[in-house]
């Protein structure tokens, strides 16, 4: 579990009276952001997020910003100390979504799976033979420099 200095490393621009410590889990929740007491919070929320019902927030997941979760939702796993590699190609988005994991309009798959697949999940989706290449170089330079 986290601790307030832990947070305040995360956090450096922020003070001790700008996080609580939720009942529920004893995750932190930075005073602009909002947790039901039904959630149960591990992780960190901040921002103007919300989390209410029964979600759960958990390990070294951080939801932000503007975030909703709500009813059942579970948020979990670890958070990326720097922005995750994303790529807007011609016809969809290409984001390392999780570690070793490429997603790529609604096909997510690891990056050697990828590189194995790229041709035949292509044409399943009606790429064209330029666009396939294009999606080739973006797995590619995932599998470089991605995470």
């Amino acid at each position: 579990m986290r601790t307030i200095e832990d947070i305040l490393k995360i956090f450096p621009l922020t003070a001790v009276s700008d996080w609580t410590q939720h009942l529920n889990g004893h995750g932190w929740i930075k005073t602009t952001a909002c947790a039901d007491v039904t959630s149960y919070i591990e992780g960190i929320v901040s921002g103007s997020a919300r989390v209410s019902g029964n979600a759960l927030v958990s390990g070294n997941a951080q939801v932000f910003g503007n975030a909703l979760v709500s009813g059942n939702a579970q948020v979990f796993g670890d958070s990326w100390a720097v922005s995750p590699l994303y790529i807007q190609g011609s016809r969809h988005a290409a984001t390392n979504c999780s570690y070793g994991h490429i997603s790529i309009g609604c096909e997510i798959h690891t990056f050697i799976e990828w590189e194995k697949l790229y041709k035949s999940i292509g044409l399943s989706h009606g790429y064209s033979p330029a666009e396939i290449l294009e999606y080739e170089a973006i797995i590619t330079l995932f599998a470089k420099i991605g995470r």
